[in-house]
């Protein structure tokens, strides 16, 4: 996962831009009362819209050793965990049925739970037992892991005038935290390497020029001792050896 995971949509009516491309899987972060709690969206329909991104019925993946609260605070999350019962029931002492609105203990997933047929905002509901003021508790997790922007900001409401416009869409694609795994991670601390230019000959043509200098950050001096330690192993006369060596000074 390595790019902002919409990657087209169509925005012909402004009022309903219809994803028509995304990019998966991606991961979701679900606010817990301390943390959150990670799943990935691996399977979307073709073609849904943007507005109604955690309505839209899809699959899921919540990963092993994220956080689960024990017991389901409202309906509407034991209604959801009981539709997935037989999934859910690998983690031990998870509740299926409403509970105190006062319980705070959360477990831990033991393995990776495939979830088919349900929308992220009912992963949600699943996950924290209670209500998600959705979008608000629902972040997007960058490549990096960290969290980044809520999904509010992607989705924007169901309310009129108040969805996302093709604008702010692309301020929040524009500010998704992208990490590229093939870089060190000091990489931008290092100047790039000097690039020296071939001279150019009276006639017009490039001089020989000699070798391009060695990139120092990855060079080291080869000490006297590594030296004496080749031409050991090599067999070498003393007269070769006084060469290598600088007639022995």
């Amino acid at each position: 996962m390595s790019d902002f995971f919409i990657e087209e949509v169509d925005w012909s009516d402004p009022e309903n831009p219809i994803v028509t491309k995304t990019k998966l899987p991606f991961q979701i972060g679900c606010k817990l009362d301390k943390g959150v709690s990670v799943f990935e969206v691996t399977k979307l329909p073709k073609e849904f819209p943007l507005r109604k991104l955690l309505r839209t019925t899809c699959s899921v993946r919540i990963l092993k050793g994220e956080k689960i609260r024990k017991v389901s605070m409202i309906e509407k999350a034991a209604k959801s965990r009981s539709k997935h019962m037989q999934e859910l029931q690998c983690i031990k002492g998870l509740s299926f049925v409403k509970g105190r609105k006062n319980d705070k203990e959360f477990l831990f997933t033991p393995q990776d739970i495939i979830l088919e047929d349900i929308s992220i905002r009912k992963a949600g509901f699943l996950l924290t037992g209670g209500t998600i003021n959705a979008p608000d508790q629902l972040v997007m997790i960058n490549n990096d892991g960290s969290m980044g922007s809520n999904l509010r900001a992607l989705v924007g409401t169901d309310k009129p005038n108040e969805g996302p416009s093709e604008s702010t869409f692309s301020d929040v694609k524009a500010n998704f935290a992208t990490f590229d795994a093939d870089q060190p991670e000091d990489a931008e601390e290092h100047e790039p390497p000097e690039v020296i230019e071939p001279e150019i000959d009276e006639n017009g043509g490039e001089g020989e020029g000699g070798d391009p200098p060695l990139d120092d950050q990855g060079a080291r001096r080869v000490t006297v001792e590594e030296i004496e330690e080749i031409i050991t192993e090599l067999g070498l006369t003393q007269e070769q050896r006084d060469k290598i060596l600088g007639g022995g000074n």
